[in-house]
């Protein structure tokens, strides 16, 4: 049985001949990929449906999930809290950001662009990840409610009900904002979007006048071909991580007992396109020239990769990776020229300059940056 511990549960329409809501309960496998665990079909969508669809859940699986993913729906708000009184409950923010669209558009929309600078403070407030923001929150939400002031709607009920409905949106932070998200075990989902994804798969196959028991046996077909790809996807990866082993240091490699196989994965491939730059000295001091070998077999790693000090995983969190800074003493920052000619020229800047905090992958033809913690 696949791990339920965060679970993202929503509904649709149109699925079947008796009108019955589809649910679909999902969570995310260590491949980071979508797994279906269960499904519910509701005639109507009150709370006491929903209290009967969780408990169902809870009877099948025998725990409760760690983390819940719904849309912001009260009924199910409430079904979340009298199910699993102990699981953490998010909000999907995509949800949340189509009723802000739905109460503030008409109010803030004009040539002078305040909608714009509403909805850009918004999604910053949002996705802000450092947990040292939590005590700014309030001041950037005065910020965000200042600009809302600024509406000159004519029918003062439409601006007082919008209003109210930002007061109780701000309430309910710790279950949208990523500031306060972030230390909970999401597996990178912010959203209902993966199964607003699936919905909308599904329903390319899936007929409004299917019977109940043709849509459940389909719903079965489907997740057995997918579980069957997942397989043959797995021993794949299997057999190019074994492969990338023979010539990856022992600094990577380390990490395959440590961290997920998608994680891992991905800083493999990383690691082994590192492997292929090669670092040269110029004539002018602090300037390095960096040649692309696209077809040649690393056998030992690069500069470039001797270099990491942070590896970003699929969990968003930072794990140190073990370096040796013996080949140079100056640090990558940025490319003078693009990387996708064979030859570039990077600039350097001395360790003491770079804040720890901070690393750029080498790796691909765009500079990337992370912020992490030691």
């Amino acid at each position: 049985m696949h791990r339920a511990n965060m679970v993202i549960y929503d509904t649709t329409f149109g699925t079947n001949r008796y009108g019955y809501k589809l649910g679909l309960f999902i969570t995310v496998d260590e491949h980071l990929r979508t797994i279906i665990l269960a499904q519910s079909l509701l005639l109507r969508e009150q709370k006491e449906d929903f209290i009967w669809a969780f408990e169902q859940f809870n009877l099948h699986f025998k725990m409760a999930p760690t983390v819940f993913f719904t849309d912001s729906d009260p009924a199910m708000a409430h079904a979340v809290r009298f199910v699993f009184p102990t699981t953490k409950h998010l909000l999907c923010t995509y949800h949340l950001s189509k009723n802000l669209f739905t109460h503030f558009h008409s109010l803030l929309h004009g040539k002078d662009g305040t909608w714009g600078k509403f909805i850009q403070s918004w999604w910053k407030i949002c996705l802000c990840t450092e947990s040292t923001s939590v005590s700014t929150f309030d001041s950037e939400w005065t910020e965000l409610t200042n600009i809302a002031a600024q509406s000159k709607a004519r029918n003062k009920e439409s601006y007082d009900s919008a209003m109210k409905w930002l007061l109780t949106l701000k309430e309910r932070a710790p279950q949208w904002a990523a500031r306060f998200t972030w230390a909970h075990t999401t597996y990178g989902c912010h959203s209902t979007q993966r199964i607003e994804s699936l919905h909308g798969a599904l329903k390319k196959h899936i007929e409004k006048s299917m019977l109940l028991t043709t849509l459940h046996d389909w719903l079965e077909s489907w997740g057995t071909l997918a579980h069957q790809r997942q397989q043959v996807s797995t021993q794949r990866l299997a057999r190019r991580n074994g492969h990338l082993a023979t010539i990856l240091p022992p600094g990577v490699t380390s990490l395959r007992t440590r961290i997920t196989p998608e994680a891992y994965a991905l800083i493999a491939e990383q690691a082994s396109f590192a492997m292929q730059y090669h670092i040269y000295e110029t004539t002018t001091a602090g300037v390095f020239k960096i040649t692309y070998h696209r077809h040649e077999a690393p056998t030992k790693p690069s500069a470039a990769l001797l270099q990491w000090e942070w590896a970003c995983l699929a969990s968003e969190a930072a794990l140190p990776i073990e370096s040796s800074n013996e080949h140079f003493t100056s640090v990558p920052i940025f490319l003078e020229t693009s990387l996708s000619s064979s030859d570039c020229t990077w600039c350097q800047t001395e360790p003491s300059e770079l804040h720890r905090s901070h690393w750029i992958s080498l790796a691909g033809t765009k500079r990337r940056s992370f912020t992490g913690t030691s």
